[in-house]
């Protein structure tokens, strides 16, 4: 890879947390990535919570429609706390535990912590 093309790839990753995730998922998690609009969301959530450390631009997700009963709500309106009720193997941790903190670490060395149960 030239020197151009690797700049050009370090800006798009430290302003594009989706892309990170899509272009090193296989550094991390052997199986095979399976893109998605519930990633899409995962990603676009947690640069929005760490909007204070790094630069962010909303982008527009498109929530999608489960049932009439059943409401998508988008938590990128002043939230500070976030609950995200997921069933397991959904990859939220990966996203959030895994790829999240070092992505802050790259885009701004910070001092930070992950914690899951």
């Amino acid at each position: 890879m030239d020197e151009l093309r690797r700049l050009l790839y370090r800006q798009l990753y430290l302003k594009s947390f989706y892309n990170f995730v899509k272009d090193f998922w296989n550094t991390a998690d052997p199986s095979k990535f399976i893109d998605g609009k519930l990633i899409k969301v995962y990603c676009e959530i947690f640069q929005y919570m760490c909007k204070e450390w790094v630069g962010y631009k909303e982008v527009e997700v498109k929530l999608p429609k489960l049932t009439d009963d059943i409401e998508i709500i988008d938590v990128r309106q002043n939230k500070h706390n976030l609950c995200l009720r997921v069933p397991p193997r959904h990859t939220k941790s990966m996203i959030c535990n895994v790829f999240g903190p070092v992505w802050l670490w790259l885009s701004n060395p910070i001092k930070a912590a992950s914690v899951s149960h």
